[in-house]
């Protein structure tokens, strides 16, 4: 191969390298079903308390607040599942909604859930937004508010 065409045909694959890396993302029709099922997924973990699959649905920047107002991060949320501190013993969310945003999702829904903690059991009936980005096409829990909705 000449010089020329060489240099050409590695500028052009330089070029379309920076086109993709800078393209942006594109909604996907089956996206809303899967925040749906990460969501499910993130539930069941949480219920679970399987320190393995939290590893893969929740962010490592992730701020989750509980409705009584106490902030966890995925550290300190992972940590009080898996010792029992915080004991999700059924979670049922209903009537959810996503909005994509790129590779964004917002999720609201309501959420049934029983939960021990601080030797107590709660029946709890909240209102929940999750934010959900999309990682190494994989959807992770970024952010989480969850606020009762006084049908406790």
């Amino acid at each position: 191969m000449n010089r020329p065409k060489f240099r050409v045909l590695i500028f052009t694959g330089l070029l379309a390298i920076a086109a993709a890396g800078c393209a942006s993302p594109i909604t996907s029709d089956a996206w809303p079903d899967a925040v749906l099922q990460a969501d499910r997924f993130r539930s069941d973990a949480m219920v679970a308390a399987n320190p393995i699959q939290l590893e893969q649905v929740l962010h490592d920047r992730l701020t989750f607040t509980h409705s009584d107002g106490l902030t966890d991060t995925k550290n300190s949320l992972v940590a009080a599942l898996v010792s029992n501190a915080l004991d999700y013993r059924s979670i049922d969310s209903r009537s959810r909604t996503v909005r994509l945003n790129g590779r964004t999702a917002v999720l609201t829904g309501l959420a049934k859930m029983t939960v021990a903690g601080d030797g107590q059991v709660f029946d709890l009936q909240n209102l929940y937004t999750a934010v959900y980005w999309l990682v190494d096409e994989r959807w992770q829990l970024i952010a989480y508010q969850s606020t009762s909705s006084g049908g406790n």
